[in-house]
C-alpha cells in the first residue's frame, strides 16, 4: 500500500485539471502523486537494500529509477537531490554490500559465487 494513501483521494494540493477521467468515469487518484507502482518499487528497492538482499541488482534498479526521475524533472528540481543517491547506490553496487551481514551472504553460501549480479 502507498505510504501516502490517505492523501491520494483527498484535496492534496492538486487542482481538478490534474485529475484524469471524466464526470462519467471519474478516477479518484490524481496524477503526479507518489502513489501507485512507483512507490511500490521504491519501497521494494529500499527494503531489500537495507536487508542486504540482491543488493547489486536492486541498486542498479534504484539507479535506473533515479536517473529516469532526474531526467523527467530536469530543470525543475535540484540536481544534487538525485546525484547523491545515485552515487550512494553506485557505491553499494560496486562494493557488493549485502555480502557482509545481509541476505546475499546466505545466498552466496548456498548457491555459490555464480550470480555476481544477484548476490
Amino acid at each position: 500500500m502507498c505510504p501516502m494513501a490517505s492523501s491520494c483521494g483527498s484535496a492534496s494540493g492538486f487542482s481538478k485539471s490534474t485529475r484524469s477521467g471524466t464526470a462519467a468515469s471519474p478516477n479518484p487518484r490524481p496524477t503526479g502523486t507518489p502513489c501507485g507502482r512507483d512507490g511500490d518499487w521504491l519501497a521494494l528497492i529500499s527494503t531489500l537494500n537495507v536487508l542486504g538482499g540482491f543488493t547489486r541488482l536492486f541498486s542498479l534498479a534504484g539507479i535506473f529509477f533515479l536517473v529516469n526521475t532526474m531526467l523527467a524533472t530536469f530543470g525543475h528540481d535540484w540536481l544534487w537531490s538525485y546525484l547523491m543517491p545515485i552515487g550512494i547506490l553506485g557505491v553499494v553496487f560496486l562494493s557488493g554490500a549485502g555480502r557482509a551481514w545481509g541476505i546475499d551472504r546466505l545466498l552466496a553460501k548456498r548457491f555459490g559465487e555464480r550470480g555476481w549480479l544477484l548476490w
